[in-house]
């Protein structure tokens, strides 16, 4: 997985981080949760990233957890054979 394109605006000077674990591999068909992690998470105004996978090894069958109210998949989330697009403004 790699992520392409990471962006976040809050209201304090503190740096935003996005993170991914790291992950062993895993069996053809089995479904891997991967969470995506906030690190200097307050008062988040926006947050956008991207992350791309080769589709001919894995494939997403969605998203979820969001742990935010206003996050949900049909509004935040763009999601295609090979990359998941999330923008939250």
């Amino acid at each position: 997985l790699i992520f392409s394109q990471i962006a976040a605006s809050q209201s304090s000077k503190d740096s935003v981080h996005f993170y991914l674990p790291s992950l062993s591999s895993g069996k053809e068909g089995q479904i891997i949760n991967i969470p995506v992690k906030v690190k200097s998470f307050s008062n988040l105004i926006s947050a956008q990233f991207m992350i791309q996978w080769d589709s001919t090894k894995a494939k997403c069958v969605g998203v979820d957890q969001f742990g935010i109210s206003s996050i949900n998949e049909q509004g935040n989330f763009g999601i295609s054979a090979d990359k998941i697009r999330f923008a939250w403004f």
